[in-house]
């Protein structure tokens, strides 16, 4: 996507690390600590909490012993560590701490970042790159020190003076619903729609929404009907910069002068959905390295027919390359082109065999088959492969959800959410956990079905009025025999998803056993209507009328 990956080593071993100017200090996961054997120490300093867009979350440190990144070695380096993740993929992020000691040239629309230590350059116009006819703004920037490491500025929104802070991590841009208001727009303004759910650092989601604003202005640069998302988040400025700002633009933060250096590099600024264009190919690619570079950046500008066209060139220049077909594979899926992403993954395999991405995307090919029996083979091998802490045991556990298999879910998401106390994603995976155990316990004395109460009440709490929470939890009471319970909880979901054939099919049996047999009927008759496959799967563990 947007994010912007570096390679690193952490004691030797290889890692990726999310490069994060939005980041104060250097950040791993506390999945990814416990990945690479490292200890976290909580006492350290026992108040430490990071504020992020979703609120707050404690965290502890650990040292790595020997660490590397940009090919420069490190000893004894401090990271935070935080029960959320970051970026799948990721152990961390690459924050302020590592960052603000040097003057970085951004070059994304390239796939490129540069670090440059300057010598006698005070004064210097260190925007090396401007040919005779580009247009270059120099725009002031707060001091940075430790105290204060973020990069931030100044622009004007409608004419309002805004603090800009440069954001890599930042998928795309977005402004504070305080910061729009003073621009003059509101949720309720004319033209203005949802943007959706989103989340950051923490367990609060917020709600996001995307307006057109009359002018952006930085430095000499100004943007006229600027689609930008707003966001009623707790963001540290006005407006986020984000990776979108980046693409279309070739940025030189220069920490040494307190000074930032844009040019427009090309393709739109910030809305790149709906309006994909080609940016300047100043430097067609000469290997495969070069096509399959290139094409991410088209990806990462939904440019989709130039990134598949880059990356068959990648894999036509070095067939053997793994990291290629994979990437082609995950193109083709998003694309639609189910078939040829398959014939990728089978080549994979051929190649790495125990290739766990390529792995995974043939369980899930089984499972939409329905040959539950390959299916079961396929992860109880990814069971040995992958690795204990990683974040893909959340992927492995609603395969096996969806292979008939919620047994084997349940330990998966035990690992996940004993590493994950404060993600986002918390509620989501207590409710998987809700509805493995549900699935699990055949009868109402079961014990099991307390746990599972506990974890579908826990969601709730954090996420209030979520259909798939109520639906899990009306399994829960079905299980238990409390019929009116389970009927209350499967029309609460049902008010807002209300062709789930689950919550249609259940409901249904839960007023068959309460005496209203035309009722139930109907609902039955209306899941299978939604899902031709419903009734033999819920016969399966046992629920019928």
């Amino acid at each position: 996507g947007r994010r912007t990956l570096v390679p690193a080593k952490i004691n030797d071993a290889d890692a990726q690390f999310m490069l994060d100017s939005g980041a104060f200090w250097s950040t791993l996961t506390l999945a990814a600590a416990r990945q690479y054997g490292l200890s976290v120490n909580y006492t350290q300093m026992p108040e430490l909490t990071i504020v992020g867009a979703s609120g707050s979350i404690p965290a502890g440190i650990t040292t790595i012993r020997n660490f590397s990144i940009f090919g420069i070695p490190y000893k004894n380096v401090d990271f935070i560590v935080i029960g959320s993740e970051i970026n799948e993929g990721s152990a961390g992020l690459i924050g302020q701490n590592l960052l603000r000691y040097a003057d970085i040239d951004y070059d994304l629309g390239h796939g490129r970042v540069r670090l440059f230590i300057t010598k006698e350059c005070r004064t210097a116009n260190l925007a090396y790159w401007v040919t005779p006819g580009d247009k270059l703004s120099v725009v002031k920037i707060e001091s940075t020190d430790i105290r204060a490491p973020h990069t931030i500025t100044t622009a004007y929104l409608n004419g309002e003076r805004i603090r800009v802070m440069l954001d890599t991590g930042a998928p795309t841009s977005m402004v504070s619903l305080r910061a729009a208001r003073r621009a003059g727009l509101t949720p309720d303004s004319a033209g203005v729609e949802s943007g959706g759910v989103d989340w950051g650092l923490g367990q609060r989601r917020f709600n996001t929404w995307i307006g057109r604003f009359a002018s952006f202005k930085i430095g000499d640069e100004e943007i006229q009907n600027a689609r930008l998302r707003f966001a009623d988040a707790d963001l540290p400025t006005d407006m986020l910069l984000g990776a979108d700002f980046f693409l279309s633009h070739r940025i030189m933060v220069s920490n040494s002068q307190d000074k930032l250096y844009i040019t427009y590099a090309g393709g739109p600024v910030f809305d790149l959905r709906r309006r994909p264009s080609t940016p300047a190919d100043d430097d067609q690619p000469k290997d495969a390295a070069g096509y399959a570079q290139r094409g991410g950046i088209y990806a990462a500008r939904n440019m989709l027919d130039r990134a598949l066209a880059d990356l068959d060139r990648a894999c036509e220049l070095a067939p053997e390359n793994v990291d290629y077909r994979l990437a082609r594979a995950r193109l083709r899926l998003r694309s639609g082109q189910f078939d040829q992403a398959h014939q990728d993954f089978d080549q994979v395999l051929k190649l790495q065999p125990a290739n766990i991405e390529a792995l995974l995307a043939h369980a899930a090919q089984d499972i939409r088959q329905r040959d539950y029996a390959a299916a079961a083979a396929g992860l109880d091998r990814l069971d040995q492969l992958v690795p204990q802490a990683s974040e893909q045991r959340v992927e492995l556990a609603q395969l096996n959800f969806a292979a008939r298999r919620p047994e084997a879910s349940i330990p998966q998401l035990d690992q996940w959410i004993a590493l994950h106390p404060d993600d986002a994603n918390l509620p989501g995976a207590l409710n998987d956990r809700c509805w493995a155990r549900a699935l699990v316990a055949r009868n109402g004395s079961d014990r099991r079905l307390d746990d599972a109460l506990d974890d579908c009440n826990a969601a709730l709490r954090r996420r209030s009025g979520t259909a798939a929470f109520l639906d899990s939890r009306g399994l829960v009471y079905l299980r238990k025999g409390k019929w009116d319970r389970a009927i209350d909880d499967y029309n609460a979901a049902l008010a807002k998803r209300p062709k789930q054939a689950w919550s249609l099919y259940c409901r249904g049996v839960a007023r068959i056993h309460k005496g209203l047999k035309a009722d139930g009927q109907a609902d039955i008759d209306a899941a299978v209507a939604a899902d031709a496959h419903i009734a033999d799967d819920a016969g399966y563990y046992g629920i019928a009328p």
